[in-house]
């Protein structure tokens, strides 16, 4: 339908409201569900199908209320904030509990650093005996011939970065940043991320994004490695070569060697109202 057409379709309706008004019938209440009907179809047509669902569910909740006294968009509202909730427990819960067993893993690696390094001096010193008195060794000097120091202190554990946003923009674009453990909160804004900037270190990093309502952007590098989950109530995913819209729409992406990826990400993205998008670059 041409932009004429819908405006076309819109003066038809008022003028059968004004009738009906001239009339006697009682048909007011339905005005203003058509005409956010026919615009919502006519951005589908266009392809918009974001604009269209909005359109779309301003109709019914506007039919709902005046057929039988329901508060759609009051409905909605609760659902959104039920299911969100939900999500960010969720998310919240697998996130500490991802951490927990990286902290378990390198408290493993620290009690076994010390009997390795022992274990390697001993057997470096029993090669060294046949050859060299204990009278001849300087204290001060390994077997390998540098001056021996305590073992190289661990990485320290450390703690997720989390960002949280109520109104504004999230962007990690321009400069080049180091890429840990990410959790971003935003409820009405966008959030977009250029990977090909991050400094990723060896192992896992994970970047939680849960979004209420606006834009998620995720560009990847050809050379990283990623896994993608991805959900939205309303709205639009598009995930590398896959694009759905509609109402709850969920997207789970891994290549087979994820795993065996020396350096790998993996992004939990969760959107109320709004679009995901994660492309490569």
């Amino acid at each position: 339908m041409s932009k004429h057409g819908l405006i076309g379709v819109i003066v038809v309706i008022l003028g059968i409201w004004f009738l009906m008004g001239v009339l006697s019938f009682a048909t007011g209440g339905l005005i203003a569900p058509l005409i956010f009907f026919f615009l919502g179809y006519y951005f589908y047509q266009n392809k918009r199908k974001l604009i269209a669902a909005i359109f779309f569910i301003i109709s019914g909740s506007i039919l709902l209320d005046q057929l039988f006294s329901i508060n759609f968009i009051g409905l909605i509202l609760a659902v959104i904030c039920f299911y969100y909730g939900l999500k960010l427990v969720k998310s919240q819960k697998k996130t500490k509990k991802s951490h927990a067993e990286r902290e378990q893993r390198l408290k493993m690696t620290q009690e076994e650093a010390p009997s390795q390094a022992s274990e390697k001096e001993n057997t470096s010193k029993s090669e060294q005996e046949p050859f060299i008195s204990e009278g001849d060794l300087d204290p001060s000097i390994s077997p390998s011939g540098s001056t021996s120091t305590s073992s190289k202190a661990p990485e320290a554990a450390y703690e997720p970065i989390v960002r949280k946003n109520f109104v504004g923009d999230i962007h990690y674009m321009n400069q080049q940043f180091e890429l840990r453990d990410l959790t971003i909160w935003s409820a009405l804004g966008s959030v977009k991320i250029d990977l090909s900037k991050a400094m990723i270190s060896e192992g896992e990093t994970i970047i939680v994004i849960q979004a209420f309502i606006g834009e998620v952007n995720v560009y990847v590098p050809d050379d990283l490695t990623v896994a993608v989950q991805a959900s939205s109530l309303a709205g639009e995913l598009t995930v590398f070569h896959e694009k759905h819209s509609g109402i709850n729409q969920q997207v789970s992406l891994a290549p087979s060697q994820y795993k065996q990826s020396k350096r790998r990400v993996k992004l939990v993205l969760s959107m109320a109202l709004g679009e995901v998008t994660v492309r490569r670059i």
